[in-house]
């Protein structure tokens, strides 16, 4: 291995390390603390309660919005296809609106709201998706995919904005601070249960590595390599909703770093090959998460920002980079 190919194998490995641990253990308030991991009475509450759910949910957000978006760029051929834009997120969203402010009395027993609103969060992005697609193919292209996408955040939006004026003030609270998108709010028994789906939809898609490589080319390709394209699409289909919409459920709306990773994978590894870039990706995805949730909670005193408004500044120059570099030729 050359000393370039061994900087770009590395480089993402270090930058997540760092931020993991200036993320776990750095306070804007008291600078450097490093807990006795070996004395567990003396490890702090806050650190337990709140830091480490915290940090460990940016991490698997992170990896899971950005494998989805691999997948996504895959199934619509389409380089700005992220959860976002294919409306998994705003169908997701919406799903979860309709239980979280459509459900008079809400859901009061924990296990079941977070059963419900992963369910809601899950069904709801697949059937948006679903019909994303199915426009794509009738009219695909770059700029069919961006009009169509913000179309579906703005009408599932405005469904959002009608249940708000009708539910109660205690369900649009619970709905407001649900829709910021922030990691603040996660618990680890929350976690308990978000782990393993975020793991099992990595596993899958790890197993279908070389299938996608195959389907690069097209579906005459995959089929002549004896890949049943329609069952692989409906899996990718499956996947992607249920990491995207698990997640999303879990963390509120995260936009953007599904589309941004899988490029910056592809930008500083110099490979388009979904088994040498499923861990890059992810490694990418984790770090956009982690560097935004460290933004939000050190860059002004007393003031914590909004991880999707920092997402959002992050992944808008990989948008306007994606359509300058294809020229605006896939109209």
């Amino acid at each position: 291995m050359n000393s370039n190919n061994f900087y770009k194998a590395f480089l993402p490995w270090l930058v997540l390390l760092f931020l993991l641990v200036t993320d776990l253990f750095f306070s804007r308030e008291s600078g450097w603390y490093f807990p006795n991991f070996f004395n567990t009475q003396s490890i702090p509450e806050w650190f337990g309660e709140f830091r480490f759910p915290r940090v460990l949910s940016a991490v698997f957000a992170g990896m899971a919005l950005s494998i989805s978006g691999l997948v996504l760029q895959t199934l619509f051929r389409n380089p700005l296809a992220g959860p976002y834009l294919t409306g998994i997120t705003p169908g997701a969203s919406f799903a979860i609106a309709l239980l979280l402010l459509g459900v008079p009395a809400g859901i009061q027993h924990p296990v079941l709201q977070n059963l419900g609103i992963t369910g809601a969060g899950m069904a709801g992005g697949i059937l948006v998706l679903l019909l994303q697609l199915y426009i794509h193919k009738k009219r695909g292209g770059i700029f069919t995919l961006l009009l169509t996408g913000v179309m579906f955040g703005y009408l599932l939006s405005a469904g959002s904005e009608i249940l708000q004026t009708l539910a109660s003030a205690g369900q649009v609270k619970s709905f407001v601070m649900w829709g910021m998108g922030n990691f603040d709010r996660v618990k680890m028994e929350q976690l308990n249960w978000f782990l393993p789906l975020i793991l099992f939809g990595i596993a899958w898609i790890y197993l279908l590595r070389f299938q996608l490589d195959a389907w690069i080319p097209g579906d005459m390709y995959a089929q002549n390599a004896g890949i049943s394209v329609p069952k692989l699409r409906f899996k990718i289909i499956l996947i992607a909703g249920i990491l995207a919409g698990s997640t999303t459920a879990l963390c509120g709306p995260i936009g953007f770093v599904g589309l941004a990773a899988p490029h910056l994978a592809r930008i500083l590894g110099n490979t388009g090959t979904h088994h040498k870039l499923m861990l890059p990706t992810m490694l990418w995805g984790a770090i956009l998460c982690l560097a935004a949730d460290i933004l939000a909670h050190h860059l002004f005193k007393d003031i914590t920002l909004n991880v999707n408004a920092i997402c959002a500044i992050i992944g808008a120059p990989v948008v306007l980079y994606v359509l300058l570099r294809n020229k605006f030729g896939n109209q």
